[in-house]
């Protein structure tokens, strides 16, 4: 078994040896490892140590992931799909896929359903949804969460809207700062 010691070596050889670490992750997908799954998915999709890009192979591994639990796998796969890479466009298993990943603690997965859910791609377009998906972007730390959550909220809840400005700004957004 290499499990996690092997991810752990896979990150530590990742700029030095890059082969090596795709060996490794491989190692600890196949024994079920989600984070080793997702790192051999973006190492495939973007054709990093020695392997082929290849968009079709890196959501299978992504979707892999997320079926054995990694939030990450659910994420990436979810922006693929929205976008129509390694398989056709489909905007209802990415929202649902981001959403997943954002229940499980992906705060990037919560700014990419939320946007999905305020411009109704992939499920109906709705404010409440939208919001809420935000907003646990934004307490979760995500600065461009609070940037949309507050222009989500600008016209119907001037507190709540306030509040996400100061939280953008408190995480770089300077252009929104004493607004």
């Amino acid at each position: 078994m290499c499990g996690a010691s092997c991810v752990e070596l896979g990150f530590l050889l990742l700029d030095a040896e890059p082969e090596r670490a795709l060996a490794l992750f491989r190692r600890s997908c196949a024994e079920r490892d989600a984070t080793a799954c997702s790192n051999v998915g973006y190492m495939v999709e973007h054709g990093k140590g020695g392997a082929s890009a290849d968009p079709k192979e890196a959501l299978r591994l992504y979707v892999h992931a997320c079926e054995l639990g990694g939030a990450l796998g659910c994420q990436n796969a979810a922006v693929m799909l929205a976008a129509g890479r390694g398989a056709p466009k489909d905007e209802a298993s990415a929202y649902e896929l981001a959403k997943g990943a954002c229940f499980a603690g992906r705060k990037e997965a919560c700014l990419t359903a939320g946007r999905a859910a305020r411009a109704g791609r992939g499920v109906a377009a709705s404010a409440v949804t939208a919001g809420a998906l935000l907003d646990r972007a934004c307490r979760d730390g995500d600065r461009a969460g609070c940037v949309e959550l507050a222009s989500l909220l600008a016209g119907t809840d001037a507190a709540r809207a306030a509040d996400a400005r100061g939280r953008a700004c408190k995480l770089g957004a300077a252009e929104l700062c004493g607004r």
